[in-house]
């Protein structure tokens, strides 16, 4: 769809990249001098921004992500009708991407790559150095204030799947790192920072915005003294959830499946083939749709098992196999403390709350891979992340 898309030459393009590259160490250099992170964290900062250099264009082709031609087209425009916002819709633009994808989630991301301190948006790596600086400075953060684990730390510095998803022209990244930062706000009652990243995450990601707005309430419901007082409130709530979920079971099931077939013919129908919507099979409650829910959901956790076409998909199933074991693991041991069974009773129903949901939406072992490595990453330093200040309180 996008094939047309013109890109500097390989020296231009290097030449560009460097510029971008110095920007974020120049700001790691200015950090370390005011005495904000060490030479340490400042080595791995700058070892860590080199990855855009060898992602787009050299492990994988820009292809295998063809979303991030919509990204870097609107961030382009963005970026040169930045004193005159109303040029965004005219039809100049309409005529490279479809009307049907101008919608938040991609223009809250693009406004953010767009109004970043990048010197050039030229290519697919351009981005990709936004991305992966956002991403570090995250992790350094926490590394600092939380005091990670060490095996925290060498999943979020070695993990194919963060080097390559924080290193592309995508949102993916910016809901993982607000997904981080909304769970903190959280759990230090920053409410005013709380309110402004779940707004912020309510566009780029709607759904993800729902789904940790429970997790907050499984939180609250297994952890939060004040809130367990209320035993008698909380189960009227969930009784009452039920019962709206009853009584509006039939508009539940249209906007999922209206979803989910928006999902279905992306993958099948605008890339592949006209013919995706015909084949398009919705969701109906009956006794077949729980036995679709529970295999659906088993192929979410096991994918890609039994479809290794390529390197890359073995490399993806160890490290989520490396990953359930260090969830099993960690949280078989913490169930033994005390004080930490609350907490690994709510991130574990988290989990399985997060699979439930998207397992039903998720069509092939891209789509799969794409929104589980969230899910799972978020999972990881969430839970030491919540762990650490909780201890830290008692």
């Amino acid at each position: 769809m996008f094939d047309h898309l013109i890109q500097p030459s390989l020296l231009i393009s290097l030449i560009l990249d460097m510029g971008n590259y110095c920007v974020f160490l120049i700001l790691f250099i200015i950090v370390k001098e005011k005495k904000m992170i060490s030479g340490k964290l400042f080595i791995l900062s700058g070892v860590m921004m080199l990855t855009p250099f060898f992602v787009n264009g050299v492990i994988i082709s820009w292809i295998e992500f063809p979303d991030q031609s919509k990204y870097l087209l609107y961030t382009q425009e963005i970026r040169s009708n930045i004193f005159s916002m109303r040029n965004l819709y005219t039809s100049n633009f309409e005529s490279q991407i479809s009307l049907q994808d101008l919608n938040q989630k991609i223009k809250i991301p693009s406004s953010i790559f767009a109004i970043s301190p990048l010197i050039s948006i030229e290519s697919f790596r351009s981005i990709g150095f936004l991305n992966r600086a956002i991403f570090v400075i995250t992790l350094i953060f926490f590394i600092k204030k939380t005091d990670l684990p060490l095996y925290v730390k060498l999943f979020f510095i070695l993990s194919p799947s963060l080097i390559i998803y924080s290193s592309v022209t995508l949102r993916d990244n910016l809901v993982l790192v607000i997904l981080i930062w909304s769970l903190y706000f959280f759990l230090k009652k920053y409410y005013f920072r709380l309110i402004i990243t779940l707004i912020l995450l309510f566009y780029v990601k709607i759904q993800n915005f729902f789904i940790v707005i429970v997790l907050f309430y499984i939180i609250s419901l297994f952890t939060v003294s004040k809130f367990k007082k209320f035993k008698f409130l909380n189960i009227i709530f969930l009784l009452t959830i039920i019962l709206i979920g009853r009584l509006f079971i039939d508009q539940i099931f249209e906007i999922a499946n209206s979803a989910r077939e928006g999902l279905y013919v992306e993958q099948n129908g605008f890339y592949k083939s006209g013919t995706a919507v015909k084949m398009y099979e919705p969701l109906i409650l009956n006794s077949s749709f729980f036995i679709l829910w529970i295999k659906q959901s088993l192929i979410y956790i096991i994918s890609p098992l039994g479809n290794f076409y390529r390197v890359f998909h073995v490399i993806a199933f160890m490290e989520t196999v490396i990953t359930y074991f260090c969830f099993y693991y960690i949280f078989v041991r913490d169930f033994k403390i005390k004080k930490l069974k609350n907490i690994v009773k709510s991130w574990v129903l988290f989990f399985i709350a997060s699979t439930l949901t998207y397992s039903l939406f998720m069509f092939n072992d891209g789509m799969i891979a794409r929104n589980r490595f969230i899910w799972l990453y978020f999972i990881l330093i969430g839970y030491e992340i919540h762990k650490k200040i909780y201890l830290k309180k008692l």
